[in-house]
């Protein structure tokens, strides 16, 4: 019998999949198996002969990967996960790709999977030497892996896409547990606003201020105003795809640069909303949740009613927020600000800012620097003060050294042996004597006390954090 799962499941070409998240454990190797039979508008749509399948994969990091599949004699379409996908925990977007011959390529709305964190530990049990059960498979989980990796190198390909970029933003790695720490500031400019705006917006070194009955647009190299759109703002604003998001009331609006409605889309439940930097999602606060949300829906007049695809508990007091192509970006009622990965979890909080913070945030933006040659999050003051924090901080320091290890405690003394128990009396020879009892069975000697367990080194005053995609090893100092 084969040690598998297999999950069944339905993936649709017309619909959005309304269907739970699906659970896998981090690590799992070649065990779980996905049976997706493919629908078009909820009815079951026939795969033509000689057509490919392919199961393509973003993870919570942001990269993504594509792999094959298999078309089964009954139409359906199977897949085991790989270990790529699995190897950290995280919410899993997927989707499948049909493709027939001349290239043409027919893919399916999205389906999520939930990989939860692995139980086993790699660390040493307190008091043997030995390592356990997990540390003991690394070896044979290493060469499986080798393997998996090389098919998919094979049989697909890794998207060469701004997700597939490594980042450690200051003071906190995406993967280590949410840290507080001083941002670093890199510059300062001032805009000539007019009144406090309701949020701010970054583009092509442009800011782009909301108001409640129009967008004020300003030069931030000069500071100066240079147009206006007359359109609703809204407490959370948004450039991505090269159009304009507004949102607030439940509502985001999609706008062209010039200022021209192109759609808009209800999300219940939601109070403060960001859009994903490809255009594709939408992510939102409100009603105790953190929610996400695939831009399609039904239409219903003029808007089109979204439903969320995962949602989180979360009870942060947003005030704005912002997103880009690896985290969401809230500004809080408390004044500082929090980055969160697209499941809701948080990841780093700014805070420790100057007193001219004091003053009063009104927006929030990640943009593109000319001085920094790259995105930095700008942060907007009420009275128009502008500040750039670096978010690509890459530590080049030397490894710190290694705590020593503590020596190991004696072994007790080992117990006195028992005495023997006497012999039983022999019968007399000729007629069978009766067997004699037993003896006695010696009692047992006392366990001696366990030596005194070492005192464990000290931490070294860094964290490692490992790229696998680049074969690196970054080095995150810890702020003092």
């Amino acid at each position: 019998m084969q040690l598998e799962v297999t999950k069944t499941l339905a993936a649709d070409l017309l619909r959005p999949n309304t269907g739970k998240t699906i659970l896998a454990k981090q690590q799992d190797v070649d065990t779980r198996r996905l049976k997706i039979t493919v629908t078009q508008d909820g009815v079951p749509f026939v795969v033509p002969t000689g057509t490919l399948a392919q199961i393509n994969i973003r993870r919570a990091d942001g990269k993504r990967a594509t792999f094959s599949a298999q078309i089964t004699t009954e139409g359906c379409v199977s897949a085991v996960l790989p270990l790529w996908a699995l190897k950290d925990p995280g919410i899993l977007i997927c989707d499948l790709s049909l493709v027939a011959e001349g290239n043409a390529r027919l893919s399916t709305s999205h389906f999520f999977i939930e990989v939860q964190e692995a139980v086993a530990s790699d660390e040493i049990v307190d008091g043997a030497d030995e390592t356990d059960l997990f540390t003991e498979l690394l070896q044979e989980v290493a060469e499986t892996k080798r393997k998996v990796d090389l098919l998919g190198q094979q049989v697909g390909s890794v998207v060469d896409s701004p997700f597939s970029e490594t980042r450690s933003y200051y003071g906190a790695p995406l993967h280590f547990d949410a840290q507080r720490h001083s941002c670093r500031i890199i510059a300062v400019s001032t805009l000539q606003f007019a009144s406090a705006p309701l949020a701010v917006a970054v583009y092509d070194g442009l800011a782009y201020a909301s108001y409640a009955n129009q967008i004020i647009v300003y030069d931030l190299s000069e500071g100066s105003e240079t147009s206006r759109l007359s359109l609703s703002g809204g407490s959370c604003l948004q450039i991505a795809g090269g159009k304009l998001y507004v949102s607030g009331s439940g509502t985001v609006r999609e706008y062209t640069l010039s200022g021209s409605l192109t759609e808009s889309f209800r999300l219940s439940g939601m109070s403060f909303a960001a859009v994903s930097s490809d255009s594709q999602m939408i992510y939102s606060i409100g009603s105790g949740k953190f929610s996400a949300w695939g831009m399609t829906g039904t239409p219903s007049g003029s808007e089109t009613v979204c439903s969320p695809t995962y949602q989180a508990s979360s009870a942060i007091a947003a005030k704005t927020m912002t997103a880009d192509n690896r985290n969401v970006y809230v500004l809080s009622e408390e004044g500082t600000i929090l980055a969160l990965d697209f499941s809701g979890q948080q990841v780093a909080l700014f805070s420790d800012f100057p007193e001219a913070f004091a003053d009063g945030v009104c927006g929030i933006s990640v943009g593109y620097s000319d001085r920094q040659q790259g995105d930095v999050l700008y942060v907007f003051l009420n009275d128009g003060a502008c500040y750039e924090i670096g978010l690509d901080t890459r530590y080049t320091v030397a490894q710190g050294p290694k705590g020593e290890r503590g020596e190991r405690g004696f072994p007790g003394d080992k117990g006195d042996k028992g005495d023997q128990g006497i012999q039983g009396l022999k019968g007399d020879k000729g007629d069978k004597g009766d067997k004699g009892d037993p003896g006695d069975k010696g009692d047992k000697g006392e366990r001696g006390f366990p030596g005194d367990k070492g005192d464990r080194g000290e931490d070294a005053n860094f964290i490692m954090y490992y790229d696998e995609s680049t074969h690196s090893l970054w080095i995150t100092g810890r702020e003092t």
